[in-house]
Parts: C-alpha cells; structure tokens; sequence
C-alpha cells in the first residue's frame, strides 16, 4: 500500500452501494473501505501467510485523538516478531480522520514490523457494542488477541505485553477496574480523579469488570457474541465482563503499573486516561441519542441475565498508592505521552 499514489489511494475508497439506490425500507450505513490498508496475500508478505496474532481496534468518536493512538502504538514491543491489524473504529461524522488512516496505512511507518492497518466507518451509530464486534472481522490465529481503546487514553510503548501477561492468566485486561455493589448498580467510589497525581500498584487487581481498554483472547470474543447480551444500548463494559465469567469462567484484572524499586516499575507498562476525557461526547446508538440515560436500566439487565455474581467483600482488594505532585513522585513523566494523563486510578 506504501507505494501508491494519492490519486490512486482516493480511487480505492468504496462503498457497497449507492445509498441513492437502496429502497426506503432498506436502509443501509456507508461503509467506506480503502484497498491499499487492507491485508496483502500471504505470497506478498514474505510467504509467511496465517492470520495476526493481534487485533486492535481504535475507537474514533468525539475526540481527535487518533494520531496520538497511533503514535501510542508505534513503538509496542508486542509487535515484535507478531502479525497486527489495527482497525480504525469510526461511527459517525463526528470526525475527519482519512489523512490519519491513509498516513497510517503506510507500511513504512512501522519500522520492521508486520502491521496492516484498516478503516472501518459506519455513518450507522453502533454505540458502545459495535466495536466489540470489530476483531471478529479480520483474518487472526485461533491463539490471537485482541483490544479495544477508548479515544482518550494513554499507554506505554510496553502496555500491550503488560495486557498479555494478564491474559494469559486467565483474565481480561482492563485500564480501570469497577465492583458491583448490592443493589446491581457500580459500587460508589470507585473512581479517584487525580490533576497531576500518579498512582502505582505493585500487582494485578483483580474486579468484576473494567473498562477503557480491554484485553483479551479471539476465541473469548468468540464465545461472548455466541451468548449475546441482552441489550446493546449500554454497559458493553459490564457485559464482556459478566458474559465471559458466566460462560468461561474468565476473570477481570487490571494489570500493574509498580513503582520502584519494584524490577518491573516502568511507566510504559502503564495507562490512564487523558484531560480530554474531561469533555466527552455520549455515544449514540441508531438514531437514539439518549442511550446514556439507561446506564443503570441495563447494568441490571445484564446483570440478571447471567445470574452475575460479584467478588465477595473480602476479596476486594483495590489498593493505590497515591502520589501527590511534588518532588518524591515515582515517575519523571517530561516529555512522555503520560504527560497528558489526568486520573490513573
């Protein structure tokens, strides 16, 4: 894709039909799709064939945060000697992002490493449960995993292995982690808001579910949509979680970030969410623009659906070390992605 022209590449983009052409009871979204990013045959990429071994999916929504994301995942050591594809979410037109996808479609920015990258964009509002759908939709190996970011998060160039390591204990990967309290609702106080604080944890804590980015295997995503969720107008978050513990016995962790002396304390093992997320746009699902307001609705729902059962109290262990801003902070965030980060709890 790397050597084509840009009148070429603006050739490429396609749509599956006029929508002009569709009847009135058959509407359709505009699902834009552009050749020079999809995967080369296997005979073009040195013979190796098979699926990618990673999948990630971008989220582009209210934010223009997705160079930034990309840029965030240029330099992960987990693309080492792995195939990736990276999908470019987008619902909506609430962003521009063709430059970004085209530039980043571009073989060459990845060094040597092995990344196709795709841009998926439905003018069809999918909400927050399309993109969950996302990694299902390229080539990948049985053993692959999968992720899927939020639009305002930050990451380490080492949070990726972090997310493996986790899953492969047996666990989802999360970047924040929730309880369920007694009454099915999220459990009070469960978010810590930090300007310019730092947060470490020396082990992965385990919740009942998560949310931001999320971790995990192909053959997890696989079951989960084999066992739809009830509703798909809100608590995607809460239902990866509870469908795979139904179903697999799948746990929720989040994954450390130590500080020193701890050996593995290196803040691009790390993530957090970015001032940004301060300003966020409520996702919209088909033409219902109100979705937002069925929060708790359909955290019990899904919650009675698979009869959820939260982690005993005991259990809980949901301890931060907090660092205030000043001298003695763990980490010298200067001139870092995490520079930018708001709350790491």
């Amino acid at each position: 894709g790397g050597d084509k022209a840009p009148a070429e590449k603006q050739k490429s983009w396609s749509s599956h039909q006029d929508p002009a052409q569709r009847g009135p009871l058959h509407p359709a979204p505009h699902v834009p799709s552009l050749a020079s990013l999809l995967p080369a045959p296997a005979a073009s990429r040195g013979g190796q064939g098979g699926g990618a071994d990673l999948v990630v999916v971008l989220t582009v929504f209210g934010r223009a945060t997705l160079d930034l994301q990309m840029r965030m995942l240029q330099p992960q050591t987990a693309f080492k000697g792995r195939k990736t594809h990276i999908i470019i979410f987008q619902n909506g037109k609430h962003q521009n992002v063709y430059a970004n996808a085209t530039k980043w479609g571009e073989r060459g920015v990845w060094g040597g490493d092995d990344v196709t990258v795709t841009f998926t964009h439905s003018t069809l509002e999918t909400g927050y449960y399309g993109r969950f759908l996302a990694p299902l939709i390229v080539d990948s190996q049985p053993d692959a995993y999968w992720w899927i970011f939020d639009d305002d998060v930050i990451f380490g160039n080492r949070y990726l292995e972090n997310c493996i390591r986790v899953v492969d204990s047996g666990s989802i990967a999360v970047r924040n982690g929730r309880f369920v309290g007694n009454k099915r609702e999220v459990a009070p106080g469960m978010e810590a808001w930090h300007d310019n604080y730092q947060a470490t944890w020396d082990d992965d804590i385990a919740y009942d579910f998560g949310g931001h980015i999320w971790a995990g295997r192909i053959e997890w995503l696989k079951l989960a949509w084999q066992n739809p969720p009830p509703t798909v107008a809100q608590s995607e978050d809460f239902w990866i979680s509870a469908v795979l513990k139904a179903k697999a016995n799948v746990g929720t962790k989040k994954p450390r970030c130590p500080k020193p002396p701890h050996p593995q304390a290196d803040i691009e093992n790390c993530a957090c969410s970015m001032w940004a997320a301060m300003k966020r746009k409520y996702a919209i699902m088909g033409a219902d623009v109100n979705v937002d307001n069925l929060r708790a609705s359909t955290f019990v729902t899904i919650h009675d659906y698979y009869d959820f059962r939260p982690m005993p109290g005991i259990e809980r262990k949901d301890h931060h070390d907090i660092h205030p801003p000043g001298p003695k902070q763990p980490f010298n965030l200067a001139g870092t992605f995490h520079e930018q980060c708001m709350w790491f709890t």
